[in-house]
């Protein structure tokens, strides 16, 4: 997400702090527990199939939040100047 968002040839724009972080986390979500994605989730609760969702899918995009919230912890103070001249346009 760091790289989306940074990255001069994307479309990707630094809106707020820690945005890389936040997008990752509700991947990782999404990842893990692709029911709550659905229309109509029936029980909405825990699923077989998440035994293989949670480790294969969720548990690499949970590692990869954690290097996202590192690297915006690191451009922090260029994230709060950017964001901050972004919402007076």
């Amino acid at each position: 997400m760091n790289c989306y968002f940074r990255a001069p040839w994307t479309r990707g724009k630094i809106e707020g702090c820690y945005q890389s972080a936040r997008y990752m986390a509700g991947m990782t979500v999404i990842a893990s527990f692709p029911q709550c994605m659905s229309d109509c989730p029936g029980d909405g609760g825990f699923r077989w199939e998440n035994c293989f969702t949670i480790p294969f899918l969720g548990l690499p995009c949970f590692v990869d939040t954690a290097c996202e919230a590192c690297l915006d912890t690191v451009f922090l103070p260029a994230d709060w100047i950017m964001s901050e001249v972004r919402e007076e346009d």
